[in-house]
């Protein structure tokens, strides 16, 4: 039993070194932790909002093409579909303008998700 103890007492004491020297690190890089953080979900943001127009103008030349080529019921069906892009555009823009004006705001409710 006094071995088991002895065990146990060096894990404690190395868990507790590793949480301090890990709270320290944290403390020391959290300025910049925070700013990789922030321009990390401010481009994810862009690149969504890039993506979302680029499958929008994509299903307006489907769309443009196909009206051409076949009856009316098929176009609207593609024409349906524009929807999507429109969707993810807005949320990547609410989510660039949230980053953007309140960023404290984002990682709290970021952090509390």
């Amino acid at each position: 039993m006094n071995k088991l103890e002895e065990t146990l007492a060096t894990i404690l004491e190395k868990a507790l070194s590793l949480a301090e020297q890990t709270g320290e690190f944290a403390m020391e890089q959290a300025p910049e932790l925070l700013q990789e953080f922030f321009m990390w979900h401010t481009a994810t943001a862009i690149l969504g909002i890039i993506l979302s127009l680029s499958l929008a103008y994509a299903l307006h030349k489907i769309i443009k093409y196909f009206s051409n080529e076949v009856n009316d019921k098929s176009v609207y069906i593609f024409e349906m579909f524009q929807i999507i892009p429109f969707v993810i555009l807005c949320i990547n823009t609410y989510e660039l303008i949230y980053v953007l004006v309140a960023p404290k705001l984002y990682l709290i409710e970021y952090f509390i998700k």
